[in-house]
Formats: C-alpha cells, structure tokens, sequence
C-alpha cells in the first residue's frame, strides 16, 4: 500500500511541475509580448522567418494537446503582428497536418503495444459501419475544421483502426488549414477592431 501512495505522489507532484513549467511560460510569454510587442516582434523575427516559425510550431508544437498552447500563443502573436491570416493558415494548416500524421502513424504501429487497441478498433468499426464510406472523410474534415479539440485523438484511433491514409490526409489537410486560417482571421480582426 505505501509503495502505490508513493506513486500516486510521485505523479501527482510530476503533473504539477508541468502544470508549473506550462504557467511559467504563458506568464512569460505574455510579458513579452506586452513589453515588445507583436508587430515588434514579426520586425525583429521577419516575415519569411515568421512563416517558418508557424510551420515549425505546428509541426511540433501543435502535436498534442498538452503542447498545443504553445501553437496558439505563437499563431496568435503573429496574427496580430500583421501576418497575412491565408498564408497563416496554408503553412500552418500543412504543419499541423505533419504532427497529426505523426499520430496517425503512432495508432498504425501502436496496436501492437497498446493493450485495449482491440476495443478501439472494435468500437471505430461500429461508428465506420455506420457512416457510408463516401461521409467519411467529410467527418474528417468537419472534426478537423470546426471541434475545437486537437486531432491526436482522431488520428491514433483511425491509425489503430487501420483506416487508410490516403483517405485521411486530405481532409485533415484541409480542415486544418481552414480552422487555422479562421483562428487567424478572428484574432487579427478582433485586435484591429478592439485595441
């Protein structure tokens, strides 16, 4: 019993240093962007190097959800510095759609070491069984596009489900880039019309 108390502490202090490191940069980063500024900062960073910058992000840190603030905060920096919102969304959306496929993979080679992939795939096939074939990827897309949830989720269950790629990638591409590209356009019109 004291062997799993410890554990259960070990954890539980492990998620609050995270939770501690997360807060830390939020607070950081904020700090920043007030003292600097977001049209300071796309000057000094450029804006070649600012679009890198969103790719990069969206590749890597766009990759989960407990990473994904760090996605928002840059897109949103860079938003309201004045970056085009399209371009934002194009080479984010791509981004995006890297680490979602890096999940996608993840599923496809995790059955093998995840214990219940079993039940995953039985349950994606009931929900597969029930959407024609031809609304799938519709579903895809609108998850993608408009739940404002990450995808890692989605894409470890249609890998572990040994749902075919080349029917997910473009939907999920595009759904990407179109959430992207909304974010964009919402935070770069509020900041215009608010502040």
């Amino acid at each position: 019993m004291g062997t799993r108390v410890r554990k259960n502490v070990k954890i539980y202090n492990r998620n609050y240093f995270i939770l501690a490191i997360l807060v830390a940069f939020l607070i950081a980063w904020m700090i920043i962007l007030l003292s600097v500024g977001p049209e300071n900062i796309v000057k000094r960073l450029g804006i070649t190097n600012s679009y890198m910058l969103i790719f990069l992000v969206a590749a890597f840190g766009g990759i989960s959800s407990v990473t994904a603030f760090s996605f928002y905060t840059v897109l949103s920096t860079l938003a309201i510095g004045g970056l085009n919102p399209l371009l934002l969304g194009l080479i984010g959306g791509i981004g995006v759609t890297f680490g979602d496929s890096i999940f996608f993979y993840l599923g496809k080679k995790g059955n093998k070491v995840i214990k219940n992939s079993k039940a995953i795939i039985k349950i994606f096939n009931t929900f597969a069984k029930k959407v024609p074939s031809w609304l799938m990827p519709l579903v895809i897309f609108l998850y993608a596009a408009f739940v404002p949830l990450p995808n890692d989720i989605m894409m470890v269950s249609l890998g572990l489900a040994r749902y075919p790629f080349k029917f997910t990638f473009l939907p999920i591409l595009i759904g990407n880039m179109l959430s992207v590209m909304i974010i964009a356009y919402l935070i770069g019109y509020s900041s215009e019309r608010f502040f």
